[in-house]
């Protein structure tokens, strides 16, 4: 990796064609045109945030209820053998 961006910059400095260039089609594909798609990328992020916090409050719970589990059973910290 360190020699492809190396040989990035290199050829940036002395200004010689960029090794890849982008189809017109792919630049037309990539420009913003329509405002209104924002409003579908902002329930995706809230959905996604939903998400995040279903996954974190299940890992600590399930953690947590491990623990307990572990206590019961009188086990070393560390020593998950017992499940």
């Amino acid at each position: 990796m360190p020699s492809v961006t190396g040989v990035l910059h290199i050829r940036s400095r002395i200004r010689l064609v960029p090794p890849v260039q982008d189809p017109a089609e792919v630049g037309a594909l990539l420009t913003f045109t329509e405002p209104l798609r924002l409003i579908s990328y902002l329930i995706l992020a809230l959905f996604l945030v939903v998400l995040a916090t279903l996954y974190t409050r299940t890992f600590y719970g399930l953690t947590h209820l491990f623990h307990q589990l572990c206590a019961a059973a009188t086990c070393q910290t560390g020593d998950w053998r017992v499940f």
